[in-house]
């Protein structure tokens, strides 16, 4: 992955990808070209919030929030309604400096959760219906979660693979002895494919499982629980309006500021999740320096008054 451009795959990556492409994709573009960049700065800045510890950056990702908007005395109100997790497509709605901060955050955690031979599953939603299995449209926004979860673990360990579940089931792709892999693949087969010890470890074809990008097959895997869909033949892109825009906010019905206020409570609102984490406060080391390198210039410059405070 391009340090600069996120959108920017390794040949490598998509020859190895090469299993669960094929069908047809979506293309985001033409929503990411109209996002406001001005706008988007400006929120950022709003909703730039330092953890109280800064050994709580590998506990955190991303956390797209679910918002409803009703309307009290000719004032949008905003309703937190659901915290997402990193199972979320669309993602290449956002401008490059977004997607790069996101995989930034995966490649430090992919780094913290290294082991030898360790295996990160990047499960996907899609075919959940046998009869009419849906192939997920959004699958070449994971390419770019791969990478950088790649990243992560060559970080520590040198070199590091990226798979498929397909290609390891066809034994067409394997694991290297000694090298850390990220795998791509359906939840439903990583459900079907997974092992689950006695004691609680999660193996893959042998090999231990570190860590899963999905919250929803995390939840699955303990429940055996698995969801339907329904599905269209229409572009989403169709029903989506870039919300870094003033013309799609005057269509809403929300200002400015009014949407730089919800930026600001629902960081403070994601901070508090992260403090509720079981044994958080024994994993909050005072000497552990906090890393604002991939945060944009304008951003930077307010965390260290932020951090005296």
């Amino acid at each position: 992955m391009s340090t600069n451009d996120p959108f920017q795959l390794s040949f490598e990556t998509v020859v190895a990808a090469s299993p669960m492409l094929g069908h047809r994709l979506e293309n985001r573009s033409s929503i990411r070209t109209r996002q406001d960049t001005t706008l988007l700065e400006r929120w950022q800045e709003a909703s730039t919030l330092p953890l109280r510890s800064a050994a709580q950056q590998d506990a955190f990702v991303v956390a797209p929030l679910d918002v409803l908007v009703s309307r009290e005395q000719g004032k949008a109100q905003f309703h937190i309604i659901e915290l997402n997790g990193t199972g979320i497509g669309g993602v290449s709605n956002m401008p490059e400096s977004v997607v790069a901060a996101v995989a930034a955050s995966l490649r430090r955690v992919a780094r913290s959760c290294w082991e030898p031979d360790s295996v990160l599953l990047l499960p996907v939603s899609g075919k959940e219906c046998e009869e009419s299995p849906r192939l997920n449209k959004l699958i070449h926004e994971k390419l770019i979660f791969a990478e950088a979860m790649q990243a992560g673990l060559a970080d520590v360990g040198g070199d590091a693979d990226i798979v498929t579940l397909a290609g390891l089931d066809s034994g067409n792709q394997g694991f290297r002895e000694g090298v850390s892999t990220v795998v791509i693949g359906y939840i439903k087969d990583f459900l079907d494919a997974c092992e689950v010890t006695l004691d609680g470890v999660v193996t893959l074809h042998g090999r231990r499982v570190v860590g899963a990008v999905n919250d929803r097959f995390c939840l699955n895997l303990i429940s055996n629980i698995t969801n339907s869909a329904v599905t269209t033949k229409t572009d989403g892109t169709e029903f989506m309006l870039p919300l870094c825009c003033e013309e799609s906010l005057q269509v809403l019905g929300i200002t400015t500021e009014e949407l730089e206020e919800l930026c600001r409570v629902a960081t403070q609102y994601v901070r508090h999740a992260i403090d509720e984490i079981p044994r958080m406060e024994s994993r909050m080391d005072a000497g552990h320096q906090a890393d604002w390198s991939d945060l944009p210039e304008t951003v930077r410059q307010r965390m260290v008054p932020l951090q005296a405070a």
